[in-house]
């Protein structure tokens, strides 16, 4: 198990960035399901890597502890 060590704008800044992928990813879903000329295949891909993302930052979010460490109880890796 590997181990990262972020500090709490770090943690927040890259789950922003995840959501902000997710709300683009869903709004080309939305656009793809307006046009009858996109593929259905594209389609449900699109769905299924959203949900996939979508289920790995929700448990991302439930694991994500934040705490105020030194580096001296920092482990050394």
């Amino acid at each position: 198990m590997a181990f990262l060590f972020l500090d709490d704008n770090e943690a927040e800044g890259l789950l922003a960035a995840a959501r902000e992928g997710q709300a683009a990813k869903l709004e080309l879903i939305e656009n793809i399901e307006q046009y009858d000329e996109y593929d259905t295949t594209d389609l449900r891909h699109f769905q299924a890597e959203h949900a996939r993302t979508a289920r790995l930052i929700d448990e991302i979010e439930k694991r994500l502890t934040f705490s105020l460490v030194d580096d001296k109880s920092v482990p050394m890796f």
